[in-house]
């Protein structure tokens, strides 16, 4: 994860993953590889156990607040900037 982040010169990784087992997966090798990463998930549930696994950073998009909770998250982060999307023309 922390070689591709770097690669395409990444310090933050947003994830919007649909199965939460997934999102654990993520979420562990984003801590072990210490990638920032910032989970949006729909339920409190998922917050709940995503921050209980050791995540730092979740949003809940059916929360009033999203938007500024997903800018605040991302800020928190440290990352001085980080791009929607992986190609050869980020490198």
């Amino acid at each position: 994860m922390k070689d591709a982040a770097c690669l395409c010169k990444l310090a933050l990784c947003i994830t919007t993953v649909r199965f939460l087992m997934l999102g654990i997966m993520l979420n562990k090798v984003c801590i072990k590889e210490g990638v920032a990463l910032v989970n949006i998930v729909r339920k409190q549930e998922q917050v709940d156990l995503l921050t209980k696994l050791g995540a730092k950073f979740v949003v809940n998009s059916s929360s009033e607040s999203f938007k500024k909770d997903l800018f605040k998250a991302i800020d928190a982060t440290g990352a001085p900037g980080f791009n929607t999307y992986c190609s050869e023309d980020n490198k």
